[in-house]
C-alpha cells in the first residue's frame, strides 16, 4: 500500500516499506536540511512533511536593478536611477529603480536623483546636466528657476561614453573639459 504525503508543491510517494519498492528518493541521497533516506525506517502513520522556501536574494551595485520575473540584475534604464541593495525575486514588481522626479533625464546606469537633470545638446552630442553639484568649477546653466550641473576637470576627457567630441572652456587662466556622469574620471590632476 502506498501514501502520497503533500505539502503545496512538494510531494513525495513512499511505501509502507521504504526499502521493499523504489520511492522517489533513493537510498544514500540527502533532502537539503532534511534527514537521509536511510534514517527514516518504516512508515508507521501518516506523516507530515512542511516544506521551506527561502527567497532568493540578488544584491544589485549601484546604478542597476532587479526587474520583475528576472533572475538577475540589469543596468538602469535612461531617466531613472537605481541606488542598489539587496531585492528578494518577486513576478510582479520591479526593485529598486526610481524616475527621475520632475520629468528629468539622466543617462543609463545612474545611481542617485542628483544625476537626474536637463540634456544640453552640443552639436550633435549632449552632455546630462545634473541637479546637483558635483565639481568645483562646474559649468552652471539655468533653465526657469532651476539651476543644472556639468563636471568639469583639468583632464583632457569627452563629453560622455558615447562620443569622441570635447567641450572645453577657459576658466581662470585654466582649460577644463566638461563632462557628465557617463565618463568614469579615476584620475585626479596635480
Amino acid at each position: 500500500m502506498k501514501k502520497i504525503l503533500t505539502g503545496l508543491s512538494l510531494m513525495f510517494v513512499m511505501s509502507a516499506n521504504v526499502f521493499a519498492d523504489t520511492p522517489l528518493l533513493m537510498n544514500d541521497l540527502n533532502i537539503v536540511g532534511g534527514c537521509n533516506i536511510l534514517n527514516l525506517g518504516v512508515v508507521s502513520g501518516d506523516v507530515q512533511l512542511i516544506p521551506t522556501f527561502e527567497l532568493t536574494t540578488y544584491v544589485c551595485n549601484p546604478g542597476y536593478y532587479l526587474p520583475k520575473d528576472t533572475e538577475g540584475c540589469i543596468r538602469c534604464s535612461e531617466n531613472f536611477y537605481c541606488a542598489g541593495g539587496a531585492f528578494q525575486y518577486d513576478v510582479e514588481t520591479d526593485q529598486g529603480i526610481m524616475e527621475c522626479p520632475n520629468s528629468w533625464y539622466s543617462p543609463m546606469g545612474m545611481s542617485s536623483a542628483a544625476q537626474c537633470g536637463r540634456i544640453l545638446h552640443v552639436g550633435d552630442s549632449v552632455i546630462y546636466l545634473r541637479s546637483v553639484k558635483k565639481t568645483t568649477p562646474s559649468l552652471n546653466v539655468r533653465v526657469g528657476d532651476d539651476v543644472f550641473y556639468g563636471n568639469m576637470t583639468m583632464l583632457d576627457v569627452q563629453m560622455n561614453a558615447d562620443t569622441e567630441h570635447k567641450l572645453k572652456l577657459r576658466f581662470d587662466d585654466t582649460t577644463w573639459s566638461v563632462y557628465d556622469d557617463t565618463v568614469n574620471i579615476t584620475e585626479i590632476p596635480e
